[in-house]
């Protein structure tokens, strides 16, 4: 099944895929899933470290800049379990006001319809 994934835009015209993956975070792998919406209103979730199949999901039933705090934040667990909750807020926040005062946003609108696609075949 061919589909058009979606878009990063940001800086200077730049264009990247931003799909459900595979990312090697700290020399452990994790499937990253984009799904419409998690229980309780949540905007991402992350299983354990020790989980053979780790994966990270974050929703996308947010704003372009909460998506990105949040794919953010959820990285930030993966590499560093350990690391305080208020530690990988902050750090988080602060890392994605900076891309998106760069430009870098997230096409929400593109990654909808693509999972909406993907669901309908």
């Amino acid at each position: 099944v061919s589909r058009t994934p979606p878009r990063v835009s940001g800086v200077g015209g730049l264009m990247a895929t931003l799909t459900d993956c595979t990312a090697l975070l700290r020399g452990r792998r994790w499937d990253v899933r984009f799904v419409m919406r998690l229980p309780d209103g949540a905007h991402g979730e992350i299983d354990s470290v020790d989980n053979p199949c780790k994966q990270i999901r974050i929703a996308l039933d947010q704003s372009p800049e909460s998506m990105l705090d949040t794919l953010l934040h959820e990285c930030l667990h993966a590499c560093v379990p350990d690391l305080a909750e208020e530690a990988v807020d902050e750090t988080a926040s602060d890392i994605a006001r900076l891309l998106c005062r760069y430009g870098l946003t997230i096409d929400t609108v593109a990654m909808r319809k693509a999972l909406a696609d993907r669901k309908a075949t």
